[in-house]
């Protein structure tokens, strides 16, 4: 039994229900919670990361536990951002 389904079977936070305190604080963490939110609920939902480098990351790591075609990613360019 592999990470992500020994996750699915315990009891992990709901980021629909708005109750209880949690904190995820890496990469690794962001993209397993979101992936078994999205798996147990088939909710959508939309990650914003502070740099192209992380959003890929977040990207890679989610990809692996969902399929590919789930999961997007809208790079932006970080030069048109800055000068702004």
């Amino acid at each position: 039994m592999n990470l992500f389904e020994k996750l699915m079977t315990t009891n992990t936070p709901s980021l629909s229900v708005k109750k209880g305190h949690f904190v995820v604080d890496d990469s690794i963490g962001i993209a397993l919670l979101t992936a078994l939110n999205v798996y147990k609920t088939k909710d959508k939902y939309l990650l914003v990361t502070s740099n192209l480098y992380k959003a890929q990351k977040i990207y890679s790591l989610i990809s692996s536990f969902l399929p590919k075609e789930n999961v997007l990613l809208f790079p932006s360019d970080e030069l048109i951002r800055a000068e702004t």
